[in-house]
């Protein structure tokens, strides 16, 4: 080298020295801030991005159970069930309320969860009040029962026989018929064209009572105004209809807010989820990058620096030892990985490890999906299932213009066949019933377990003939499967009872009223001796 001024050789050598510190300090400070950055990177997804995307998603797993619990409270029917199903629900908000608090301590998260709580308290009191209205509405119809009974008792004691009397008898015989129409209505306006009936009715019963024998007139008029206290008063049993009515309505209104509520949660939880992945992704690739220049840092420090190898390759291991162990973290909080590609590097097996924990999420997801609709006890569909599948099918049969038919079954005695063989056989003996359901009505449709005894099937394209034929073939096939049953009063095997609506396209898709005539359908072969079907369409 060439000076364009004179240097002394220990100058040059100075400042050629000089020149190489500067150099290593430049070097080793931009390295240096390369692994502090990396190490920041690891150490934020380490810390925050990962513990944040399991957080995620036990929240919402959380937030699915809440739901779940929330629909046991609104199909709740008696105080006890009520009860059980409210402290479930609270002990899910309890632990949907914990886990927001440890994953994000958000205000606005706890301020969603209160309300949540409220409106859950107003919907219990909402069923109270229905519960309650109900029972009030049985007991006065069993004290309607009776009155009946006293009023004929007496009639026939007086041994008194004329046309007013005869008369009187029969229009009370129908305002007692008006009284239990009146507890099945469920609109406003017919419960206020059948209170019109029943007070013409009465002012009948009325001018009967005047004009039948002298000894009677005043024992028939005790009992008209005993009959109208009953029937339309302001305690009566149309007013009472009406309130449950309308108390059942804003109960439905609540349980669908409280839906919604329950909903909007999830939705932002979801949302959370997805920002975490995509801070996680963007992290990882962020990393991937400081990573590719840091090895070109590295080559330039080796052709520069020979003597610098032993210290950069220290820090290299140190960063490639933390991908490991993110690496191995994530691997541990998936389900154990079957194969293993030898060929990828470290980066290439962190977003594998991720690829598999995202894979792992979603199966659990799908398992959790699968456990909500399945019976513990008989592994066939349960209600949940099968209130999804029935509005799936009848919209269906909207669309293609074909019936569809709905089989509501119940095994008769089944109570007996418990106080006799214990509830473990009596599990048994679900589990058989719903296998041979399965096997004779699966091929056609959904069955599924609808509470207690009572299993239900949903026969698609089955109109009133073919849905009958399915139901015989049912009643045979547990027939056939001769699973004994001492106690019973029909045989010495156990038997089946079935009630059948079919849904013409024609009629609007109603799954309620649907179910309310299977079951009135149903009602109808227990009264005529259990061990049979019998078709709604029958009853018309």
């Amino acid at each position: 080298m060439h000076w364009p001024f004179k240097i002394t050789l220990k100058k040059q050598f100075s400042l050629l020295l000089l020149v190489v510190i500067v150099l290593f300090i430049a070097v080793g400070y931009v390295l240096q801030k390369k692994l502090e950055e990396t190490q920041s990177i690891l150490h934020e997804l380490s810390n925050n991005t990962l513990p944040s995307m399991a957080n995620a998603s036990e929240t919402a797993i959380l937030s699915a159970e809440l739901f779940l619990a929330i629909e046991q409270l609104t199909k709740a029917n008696n105080p006890a069930a009520r009860r059980i199903a409210q402290q479930e629900v609270q002990i899910k908000i309890n632990e949907t309320a914990e886990q927001a608090y440890r994953a994000r301590n958000n205000p606005t998260e706890a301020l969603q969860l209160k309300s949540l709580q409220e409106e859950v308290s107003q919907l219990t009191q909402f069923i109270d009040q229905k519960l309650n209205l109900a029972e009030q509405i049985a007991n006065t119809l069993d004290h309607l029962i009776h009155f009946q009974t006293n009023a004929n008792q007496h009639l026939l004691a007086s041994h008194y026989n004329s046309e007013a009397l005869t008369l009187w008898q029969l229009n009370f015989s129908k305002s007692n018929g008006l009284a239990y129409q009146s507890a099945h209505l469920e609109r406003l306006n017919e419960l206020s064209l059948l209170e019109k009936k029943a007070n013409t009715l009465l002012d009948t019963l009325d001018t009967y009572a005047k004009q039948s024998p002298p000894n009677l007139q005043v024992f028939l008029r005790q009992f008209n105004d005993q009959l109208r206290l009953t029937l339309v008063s302001e305690q009566g049993l149309i007013s009472l209809q009406k309130s449950y009515l309308k108390i059942a309505g804003r109960t439905r209104g609540r349980e669908h807010f409280i839906r919604k509520l329950v909903e909007d949660y999830t939705n932002v939880n979801d949302q959370l989820a997805f920002n975490e992945t995509a801070n996680l992704k963007q992290e990882v690739l962020d990393l991937t990058k400081d990573i590719e220049k840091q090895k070109n840092w590295l080559m330039t420090a080796l052709l520069i620096f020979a003597a610098m190898i032993g210290a950069i390759l220290v820090h290299y291991r140190r960063v490639i030892s933390r991908l490991k162990r993110l690496t191995n973290k994530l691997e541990g909080m998936a389900t154990p990985k079957t194969g293993h590609n030898t060929q990828a590097d470290e980066i290439d097996e962190l977003f594998e490890a991720f690829e598999h924990f995202s894979t792992t999420i979603k199966d659990q997801t799908h398992r959790l999906e699968t456990l909500s609709l399945t019976d513990s006890l008989t592994n066939i569909a349960n209600r949940r299932a099968f209130d999804q599948k029935l509005q799936v099918d009848l919209a269906t049969s909207q669309q293609v213009q074909e019936p569809l038919s709905i089989l509501l079954i119940d095994i008769d005695y089944f109570k007996q066949y418990n106080d006799t063989y214990g509830h473990l056989k009596g599990d048994v003996a679900l589990q058989k019933v719903a296998n041979v359901l399965q096997q004779t009505l699966g091929d056609y449709g959904l069955v599924a377990r609808y509470g207690g005894e009572e299993f239900v099937a949903i026969l698609p394209s089955h109109d009133r003939t073919a849905a009958k034929d399915k139901a015989q073939q049912s009643i045979q096939a547990i027939a056939t499967a001769n699973i004994e049953h001492k106690k019973s009063h029909i045989a010495n095997h156990l038997s089946i009872s079935l009630g059948i609506v079919t849904h013409s396209p024609e009629q609007t898709a109603d799954s309620d009223r649907l179910m309310k005539q299977a079951d009135q359908a149903l009602y109808q072969s227990k009264a005529q001796g259990r061990n049979q079907a019998t078709h709604y369409n029958e009853l018309i």
